[in-house]
């Protein structure tokens, strides 16, 4: 055997190691949900090499006050820009009641190859403060704790 097929014999197991186990290492966080900081409207975080989270405002807010008596719940709506890696962010909106309750992002880089599809399931965990009747809630006194969760699922 020559240099050059032993170097391949050698090498090609482990460059094809690297990449299962990559792959393996996100299929072992699939499913376990993270919960993040509080984020403050205008912040932006990063979960991981792929995704970015930016919490732009609440565009309504329509949760009972907390010095009133309500039949129903309410709902609030957050926005968040979200980038999964790709080239462009998406706009997306996310509710505290009504639906949709969560967003699943697709998540891959061009020109990259997976062995998994990587989705990513984002939903509302907290929103503060509770608004109180009578009184606007600013902006900038919001405060987003989101769920996120990894699935990662065979291409074929």
């Amino acid at each position: 055997m020559n240099r050059r097929n032993l170097i391949k014999v050698l090498i090609f197991p482990l460059f094809s190691a690297c990449i299962v186990s990559s792959a393996w290492a996100d299929a072992g966080r699939a499913g376990v949900p993270v919960v993040t900081d509080a984020l403050r409207v205008g912040q932006t975080m990063k979960y991981n090499d792929d995704l970015t989270l930016s919490f732009r405002s609440v565009s309504k807010d329509d949760r009972c006050p907390i010095n009133a008596k309500c039949i129903t719940a309410g709902d609030a709506t957050v926005v968040l820009e979200v980038n999964p890696g790709t080239p462009l962010a998406q706009t997306v909106r996310i509710h505290t009641d009504k639906k949709p309750r969560e967003v699943v992002i697709r998540a891959y880089r061009p020109g990259v190859i997976y062995l998994y599809q990587r989705y990513y399931h984002i939903r509302i965990k907290s929103l503060n403060p509770q608004p109180e009747a009578g009184i606007k809630t600013l902006q900038s006194k919001y405060r987003l704790k989101l769920r996120i969760a990894l699935e990662v699922s065979d291409i074929s």
